[in-house]
């Protein structure tokens, strides 16, 4: 799904989303939390030693206590690509930098970690590859990705109203799948890969509270191909009653998200 200039997202559209809702996007890090606690039940089971450690994104402070509680000699730098984001969080050592042109040497790092932030980048392979060159020999690659089977239903409840209201820019992201994600880090080098997903369902009131949550975690439609004009009341509209249809069988609204978890090593 490229566009004519190579550009899936529009990044800087995310950038400015972070700049005016910093705060509401750092309150409503439930997901992030969920995310960040499977690397760390991951990292409860190696014995590995992590002195220089990167953490892109910092979307969770919960991965940030346990490497500082779990490797208290450790060095380690978050980053966001949002100033605004990243000045509301208490760790001293922290850059901005984006994801997609990071700013450190190769050899840097024995851990990287992500958390929710790599799914709307336009070239992952790329950016892969730049991680592992941050990454020391034997480093550890550690990463949570918002993968392909998510927000399923609001898909359907979107391609209906299109259909019945006529062709409309696409609403929901593109999104990795599983094996796509393992063989991505094979692509860009790593070794000793592993890629499995975690199941997340979120039951919800109502739909609106639903479309909200999606906002507030700042991840609203940042699409290339994304026409500039409002959505029509009547297509919100339509989308809701579809949604509330598809939820009708289970007798409850619910939401799902697919967490891709990736571990990898540089060689």
């Amino acid at each position: 799904m490229l566009m004519a200039n190579g550009m899936i997202f529009k990044r800087e559209l995310l950038k400015k989303t972070y700049a005016k809702n910093a705060s509401i996007i750092k309150e409503n890090s439930f997901l992030s939390d969920y995310a960040a606690n499977l690397l760390i039940d991951k990292l409860k089971q190696t014995s590995l030693h992590f002195e220089n450690i990167l953490y892109l994104g910092a979307k969770s402070p919960l991965l940030t206590e346990f490497l500082q509680t779990q490797y208290p000699q450790a060095k380690i730098t978050e980053t966001s690509f949002s100033a605004e984001f990243l000045a509301l969080s208490a760790h001293p050592h922290k850059i901005v930098c984006d994801e997609e042109l990071l700013p450190f040497k190769e050899q840097s790092f024995d851990l990287v970690c992500s958390v929710l932030n790599l799914h709307n980048v336009n070239d992952l392979v790329g950016t892969l590859i730049q991680i592992r060159k941050t990454l020391k020999d034997k480093g550890l690659f550690l990463a949570s990705l918002i993968g392909g089977s998510s927000l399923s239903k609001l898909r359907h409840a979107c391609l209906e109203a299109d259909a019945l209201l006529g062709s409309s820019s696409p609403k929901v992201a593109p999104m990795l799948e599983v094996k796509m994600a393992g063989q991505l880090l094979q692509r860009a080098g790593y070794h000793m890969v592993i890629a499995d997903s975690d199941d997340v369902e979120i039951i919800y009131e109502h739909v609106n509270k639903l479309l909200l949550d999606i906002k507030n975690m700042g991840e609203g439609n940042i699409l290339n191909s994304k026409t500039n004009r409002l959505m029509s009341i009547k297509r919100l509209a339509l989308i809701k009653e579809n949604y509330i249809n598809l939820s009708k069988l289970a007798k409850k609204i619910t939401a799902n998200y697919e967490l891709i978890n990736l571990t990898a090593f540089k060689n």
